[in-house]
């Protein structure tokens, strides 16, 4: 895969994406390593195809392992000679859509964990290493955590508005260190989250009547801005969080978006 207007600040720099076999880390990492990144693959699962051997470094990790994910970034460093610049924390698993009272405390705890614990690890690794240089820390959060729905499962929507105000929180206290701390709120995307029901026309299109673009989103249709995130020209951009879900948080829900 040949670099394709590769910025010269960036051409050759290590990120760290995690949830990078599949979906939106698989976009994110395929996009990054396109324009001239060197990229470290981070999955539970194996990636499907070894990417660029010279420019990836692939590892198995689970990111709610707190001495894996810290290996992850140690192990980036050793193999490209240099501290991490931007790290994707974009990992994470559905939690269902269980009605209210039928949440179990077991499976409310393991969804939590995989959404925001694992991102809370991911982006205290990579404040760690990026604390003497600066740096991009983005991180994969949901349209389900800033608005309700009867399509979403109440522990993955809360861990999400987790996520969100941690971006936030981040943000403000790692500003001194030149850290920008920022997320990315996608909508109902065309991923393998939930057993790859967003697959199937009927799930798809019911989904799409809450979405003004008449749609679902597409992974490749992330890049764009996790890069913008990731540039050293984002240098003044922190704490935010965008969604991009074909102006679904916008949306009042007064009527079919697709009327």
């Amino acid at each position: 895969m040949r670099p394709q207007s590769a910025d010269p600040r960036t051409e050759g720099r290590p990120c760290v994406v995690t949830g990078a076999a599949s979906g939106i880390g698989r976009a994110i990492a395929e996009d990054l390593l396109r324009h001239g990144w060197n990229v470290v693959w981070v999955d539970r699962e194996s990636t499907p195809d070894r990417p660029e051997p010279g420019r990836s470094l692939v590892l198995r990790c689970d990111v709610t392992d707190e001495v894996g994910v810290a290996n992850a970034f140690a192990n980036s460093r050793e193999r490209f000679g240099q501290p991490v610049w931007a790290c994707f924390a974009n990992a994470g698993a559905s939690g269902g859509s269980d009605d209210f009272l039928d949440v179990d405390l077991a499976r409310f705890r393991e969804v939590v964990d995989r959404n925001l614990t694992g991102c809370f690890l991911t982006m205290r690794e990579a404040a760690r290493a990026m604390s003497d240089h600066g740096g991009r820390i983005v991180a994969t959060a949901s349209v389900a955590g800033i608005r309700g729905s009867y399509f979403t499962g109440t522990p993955y929507a809360a861990a999400k508005a987790g996520v969100i105000n941690m971006v936030q929180q981040a943000a403000i206290r790692l500003a001194r260190r030149a850290i920008t701390v920022n997320g990315i709120c996608p909508g109902p995307s065309e991923t393998g989250v939930g057993g790859g029901a967003m697959h199937r026309p009927e799930v798809a299109a019911a989904l799409a009547a809450g979405v003004p673009a008449r749609r679902i989103g597409q992974p490749d249709e992330i890049v764009a801005l996790a890069r913008l995130f990731a540039s050293p020209a984002s240098a003044f951009i922190t704490g935010q969080v965008v969604a991009v879900d074909g102006g679904m948080s916008a949306f009042s829900g007064g009527m079919r978006a697709n009327t």
